[in-house]
């Protein structure tokens, strides 16, 4: 469960990328760690197909080895041969060799501008990696930064849920209907049963009493009234997506929970009953 005191859960999704780096790239061994919070530093946390333990805890500094210099460029570092490299430093060669490591990838995951994780690929053949290995486990690590960032936009809003709740005002009740149904978005729209089932329930205490009991009026979020009052000038999702700096599926997203709501079937009756509820003018 995400707990909201210290942060997004990434352990999760790190640990089921790496059968899936594994796989996607054939490699024989493959770890991963996440970056503390001043970016200075790997933890490296967890491990699938390696050959002992010896790794797991292990701090990679900015800069040091394959890994820290993936972590300081920012971009993928690929090694052949790695005890007899010369483009990376070998303080961490007596780990490696545990291991009998000749290959190594160290891959970054973004979320924005900023390194959150490293994932490892370890080779124990001579034969050498190249592009495909590099390609494959781009496309392991670019799926895994959406999940990250999906983790990262939860915990925040879960914040946000903490802050209204201290508040104890009038207003978080309508912020509240609002986070409630950002988060059943979100859990719509994720292709993580893992995370999908975790906002359900997540959603299910913070539904917010006016919700439980329902209404005379479907309360509609913030965003559900602009991309309506957007629909109902006649542009498309596409074009809603661009007024809103969001993407087209979001737009989707968002009205489907519009429809939800009112008991409509397309854009047409959406609009109009909308309009016949006060929603949008």
């Amino acid at each position: 469960m995400i707990d909201t005191a210290t942060g997004p859960d990434l352990g999760r999704p790190l640990r089921h990328a790496l059968p899936r780096l594994q796989r996607a790239t054939g490699l024989d061994g493959a770890m991963a760690g996440t970056v503390t919070q001043d970016g200075r530093r790997l933890v490296v946390t967890q491990l699938h197909g390696m050959l002992t333990e010896t790794m797991r805890g292990f701090v990679v500094t900015r800069g040091m080895g394959a890994g820290g210099k993936a972590l300081q460029l920012g971009r993928p570092i690929l090694v052949n041969d790695y005890l007899h490299a010369t483009t990376i430093s070998h303080v961490y060669d007596h780990k490696l060799v545990e291991e009998r490591t000749h290959g190594l990838l160290a891959v970054p995951v973004h979320v924005g501008r900023d390194v959150r994780a490293l994932l490892y690929g370890s080779a124990r053949t001579t034969q050498p990696l190249g592009e495909r290995t590099l390609d494959a486990s781009a496309r392991v690590a670019a799926a895994l930064a959406r999940e990250f960032a999906v983790e990262y936009e939860v915990a925040r809003r879960l914040r946000i849920v903490d802050e209204l709740r201290r508040r104890e005002e009038p207003r978080p009740v309508a912020a509240l209907h609002e986070i409630h149904e950002e988060l059943l978005s979100i859990a719509r729209a994720t292709s993580d049963d893992g995370l999908r089932d975790r906002l359900h329930v997540l959603c299910d205490r913070l539904r917010p009493p006016s919700v439980r009991g329902g209404s005379a009026v479907p309360h509609l979020t913030g965003r559900e009234h602009q991309v309506l009052a957007a629909v109902a000038l006649g542009r498309t999702n596409a074009e809603v997506a661009e007024q809103l700096a969001v993407m087209p599926t979001t737009v989707k997203t968002y009205l489907q929970n519009a429809m939800r709501k009112l008991g409509t079937r397309n854009r047409t009756e959406t609009v109009r009953a909308a309009r016949e509820a006060g929603q949008i003018d």
